[in-house]
This record gives C-alpha cells, structure tokens and sequence, in this order.
C-alpha cells in the first residue's frame, strides 16, 4: 500500500512500534521504540503502559519533523491505535483509522471479557477522534458503524489487493490445494480436514499445503487429527516463508483455499490470501458463511467455488477436481478479475480520503 501510494504521487513515511533490527536497517522506517529499550516484566498491559511514554514522545517527534499532510494509522493494539490518533489530530493532522480488523471480531478469539470491553472502548475512540474510518467489507463497515454508532459517511469499505503476479503456473502443479497461513479456530481449520477425509469415499486423495505454519495448540491438535485419519501422505505443513517466494508455491497449486467458520461475526472477514489467489490466477474454493462478504465476492466474480458446511464443501472440492474444464474456467475468472483487486486499486481509495482533510 505505501508503495502504491508513492507511485500516485504522496512521500510516504512509515513509523512502526515494531523494534527489529531488520526494521531499523531499513531506510525511510522509524522505530517509535529506541534501541536497547527495555520491557518490564509483567503482563501485557503493563508492558503497554510502559511503552506508552516513549511511543508518544517519538511520534511527536515526527510529526514537528516531517508535518505531515495526513496520518494512516493501523493497528490490532487500540491502545496504540488511540494514542497515535490523539497525537496527530492534536498536531492539526487530517487522521485515517485503517481498522483492517476489529475488537468487535477479535473478541470472540481473545479471552477475558473486561480486557476486551476496554479494547472496544479504546478503538471506539480512536475512530470517534479519526476524520476517516476504512475496513475491509461491506459487512464490517455496517457493523463498526451500528455498534460504535460512527456516522455513516465517515466509515468507508477499502479492499485489500494483492500485487499481480507475472510467475505463469508451473509446469508441474504438484499441490491440489493450497491454504496461505497457519490453521487457526476461526479458519475452522479441523472442519477442513474432515472435507479432506470424505474424499476419500470417491477414492480422491488430492494433496493440500498449509504454507506459514506457526507452532501453537490449535495448529497441533489440526496435525494430531491428521495423524488420527491417516492423511499425513496428503497434508503438509510447511513453515513461513519470505514473501517473494509465496508466488512460486502459488504457482505449483491448482487451488486455493479459503475457510472461515460458519457463524454469524465472520460474513465481515474477507482473508488478504483471497487476493493473493486472485493475483496468481488460482481458482478459490470457500467454506464460510453463505452470506458472508468472500461467499459472495467469489459467487459474484465467477472465480470459485463455495460452501458452508463440511459435507458441502468436499462435495464442491469433488466437482472441480474431477473436472478439468470447470477448473480451468475459474481459473479464468480469477484471472479476469484480479486487475480489479490490486494494492494499486486500494491505494487510489485510500488516496481520495487523504484529498478531503475535513471528512466531508
């Protein structure tokens, strides 16, 4: 995104809380954190805390420094996100909250319900003293607007893109199925598995690659299962890798995959894989919420498949494998619209809410 800001014409700076070393070694990047700062012990809240001081007096520092004409400020921390945001507007600066997720989903994967009011009451906040609010979906922007009862012309829909992709499919596509990132509850990643199982019935045993895998409960009881079934010749989990190189393992698939879980607070999520797919010409099969945002952006482009439960799903799995023309079909579709997903496309949305300052 700050790449395709600069093409339409904006100096981008990027500030992060982020302290790496990778980080500080890049140019144009500032760490809000100094180096050879130090956590206290204790939990997270009062880790934030303690960083808060230092945060603060950093960004503050950026802003006499570079004066910037407008300020995007994302993040999953609300505390930060609030800070940042009451910094800037202090300092007179038109303020975008970019809310790419909210507390409003986010709390039925964090537990503790007093730590995730006060999270909701913090981004409440942050996008009440913001002049423009962006998400993701349509469904999620009608959301942040009804619950933190946000004026409707303030709060805007931004897909996420992909940058299009110029690797042509391998020769040999030796992965039936590809899932970009870790299994995760949401995902209803062991709902997947079983789809896997069922084909076996129709004597179909296609491979499947989860690509960036993390080491985590959930992720071992998704192998656990896997071992129990007897599908460890079929799954693979492999761990993160840079982002150049995912291209090419797109390339080697034939689909990709998609699953959220079946419940109501999930028909806002439309995963960032979704374009990734997209932009390397990859049909994409779904399984989520029949009204969900992706179920319906994949049935309007005519670039997958989908379905909202497990029998669903490896039924769905079963066309497209065992037909050749409806795969390549889609893969057709995908590619048709992929121009229409693009971090450039974002980019330009973005760049008409930094052109009206006052958020009229």
């Amino acid at each position: 995104m700050a790449h395709q800001l600069s093409v339409l014409g904006f100096t981008i700076k990027l500030a992060t809380t982020e302290c790496s070393s990778r980080l500080q070694d890049e140019e144009g990047i500032t760490c809000l954190l100094p180096n050879g700062h130090s956590h206290p012990s204790g939990g997270q809240i009062r880790r934030r805390l303690f960083n808060s001081l230092p945060i603060a007096q950093s960004f503050s520092r950026v802003l006499r420094r570079e004066r910037p004409d407008g300020l995007i400020i994302s993040f999953h921390d609300p505390q930060f996100g609030l800070l940042l945001t009451l910094l800037g507007r202090l300092n007179g600066r038109p303020t975008i909250f970019d809310a790419q997720d909210s507390w409003l989903v986010l709390e039925h994967e964090h537990q503790g319900a007093i730590r995730n009011r006060l999270r909701r009451m913090l981004e409440h906040a942050a996008m009440r003293f913001s002049t423009h609010v962006t998400t993701v979906s349509p469904t999620l922007r009608n959301l942040l607007v009804h619950e933190y009862r946000l004026p409707p012309g303030k709060v805007h829909v931004v897909l996420n893109g992909a940058n299009p992709v110029s690797i042509s499919p391998s020769d040999q596509q030796d992965i039936d199925l590809i899932h970009l990132g870790s299994p995760r509850r949401y995902y209803n990643t062991l709902g997947l598995i079983d789809a896997i199982d069922r084909l076996r019935a129709s004597k179909l045993t296609p491979s499947l690659v989860f690509l960036g895998c993390t080491d985590e409960p959930y992720v071992q009881s998704v192998k656990k299962k896997v071992v129990e079934l007897r599908l460890g010749k079929q799954i693979r989990f492999e761990p993160p890798v840079p982002p150049e190189q995912v291209p090419g393992w797109l390339a080697r698939s034939k689909i990709g995959v998609h699953t959220l879980c079946d419940e109501p607070i999930y028909r806002c999520s439309i995963g960032v894989k979704l374009f990734e797919y997209l932009a390397s010409g990859l049909p994409v099969a779904h399984m989520g919420p029949t009204n969900g945002d992706t179920a319906q952006l994949v049935r309007s482009t005519g670039c997958g498949v989908t379905a909202s439960s497990v029998s669903e799903f490896a039924s769905a799995l079963k066309t497209i494998l065992t037909d050749p023309a409806q795969l390549r079909a889609l893969a057709a579709g995908a590619q048709a619209v992929a121009g229409e997903h693009t971090w450039h496309v974002s980019a330009q949305a973005i760049a008409t809410f930094l052109a009206d300052p006052t958020g009229t």
